[in-house]
């Protein structure tokens, strides 16, 4: 297999089924799976040059596929298996397709697809450099949906922050899920709202936000619920920050972090403001745009230009009795231009966004914002209308195959 990887290696169910009775001459140490239901994963960027895994085009995107309106040399991805026949099916003129295709999302979207349908057989370049092309034995051709739960669990959110105010609005309590472990609900609350922060906790992993959060509790004489709330448990986070406000115009600041385990290359996000990204001027450090959203263009896109649009795992420290493990940032300023408007049209609520995504997940977003003490922008509690964000049927953990068979393609 080149281009992608079987979930689990073993094959332990060739060598003691048929499959060792058949092929008595095979060397099974370079079989890699023999289920009729297997899981295949994508692999990274970083595999697509490998003598052993890589060298196929188009290969190692690590699950991520761009639009062709974005990048279309990135919006194709695949990989190479070879598989073998076996009795009563041996005819060589008939070739049977694997059926029941589905595409988990470790951190996209689930999707739903359909049964192959067979298509003229497919052109490839030629391995030997040649201006010439190669013809696929046959070809089919599945078509899959994106798919979202009701009831789903986000893996994102996003914190608030401003210039005029200096504390931060983290991300929600259990905004990603909570643990059901007895250890979590003993030591933490998941009822108690997030406690706000000093801009500086954002850096490092919730786990040693703490003393952070009680110093800055007793500072700004804040009562602090018993026990402390729980984590957001979010992989990724977004903090969107009002960065500064002028007659003319107002920009932001957002920066995403990488909690997870799992670096996202060629990541991509996109914000939906209300009536400000009409006046949308320029973006730094990423590529954007606003798109034409029906009757009104109000969400910008906005994707790292190369070398800022590989968003690193979490990395743990080099002395771990002296520092925290550190996730990895990137960060943009926009500039939001809206000349001719008064000022008081752009009160609190216009600044920001009610609506996140990022790599097409829906970004859970708090229920407060940073208020702004000033006789026209009064403080309100707001509740943020935000997609949530899919999971497997497992809580996270890679779905079983259906019941029909068939691969399950997990980006």
């Amino acid at each position: 297999m080149k281009g992608a990887y079987p979930y689990v290696v073993d094959s332990s169910e060739c060598i003691f089924g048929a499959q060792g009775q058949y092929y008595k001459k095979m060397d099974f140490s370079t079989v890699l799976n023999c289920e009729k239901r297997p899981t295949i994963i994508d692999l990274p960027p970083t595999k697509a040059n490998d003598t052993n895994l890589g060298l196929i085009p188009n290969c190692c995107r690590n699950g991520t596929i761009l639009p062709t309106w974005m990048d279309p040399t990135k919006s194709t991805s695949v990989f190479r298996m070879q598989v073998f026949k076996m009795e009563p099916d041996l005819n060589r003129s008939v070739i049977n397709p694997p059926i029941n295709f589905r595409i988990n999302g470790t951190f996209n979207p689930d999707y739903l697809c359909g049964q192959p349908i067979q298509v003229s057989p497919s052109l490839f370049p030629d391995p030997t450099g040649l201006p010439v092309n190669t013809s696929a034995v046959a070809s089919w051709q599945v078509v899959c949906n994106i798919t979202q739960a009701k009831a789903s669990t986000p893996k994102c959110c996003v914190s608030f922050s401003a210039y005029y105010n200096d504390s931060v609005v983290p991300c929600g309590t259990c905004a990603c899920g909570c643990s059901s472990s007895t250890n979590q609900s003993q030591t933490c609350s998941a009822a108690a709202p997030a406690i706000l922060l000093p801009s500086e906790a954002l850096l490092v992993p919730f786990e040693n936000r703490t003393a952070l959060a009680v110093a800055w509790a007793e500072l700004k004489h804040r009562t602090l619920p018993s026990p402390l709330p729980c984590s957001d448990n979010c992989g990724v986070s977004i903090n969107w920050h009002v960065y500064s406000d002028y007659t003319r115009g107002w920009s932001a600041r957002i920066t995403v972090f990488n909690w997870d385990e799992m670096a996202f290359p060629d990541w991509f996000a996109a914000v939906e403001l209300d009536k400000a990204a009409a006046g949308f001027q320029a973006m730094y450090s990423f590529n954007s745009t606003v798109l034409d959203a029906g009757s009104g263009n109000n969400t910008i896109v906005m994707q790292g230009k190369p070398g800022l649009n590989y968003l690193v795992a979490e990395a743990a420290a080099a002395d771990p009795t002296k520092n925290s493990s550190s996730s990895w940032e990137t960060t943009v300023c926009a500039i939001i231009h809206k000349e001719g408007y008064p000022r008081n049209k752009y009160c609190c609520r216009r600044w920001i966004p009610y609506e996140g995504v990022l790599q097409w997940r829906g970004v859970r977003s708090p229920c407060h914002i940073p208020h702004k003490q000033q006789p026209d922008c009064k403080a309100k509690l707001i509740l943020l209308v935000a997609h949530h964000c899919s999971v497997t049927e497992n809580d996270g953990k890679v779905a079983q195959p259906s019941d029909r068979g068939g691969p399950t393609i997990r980006p």
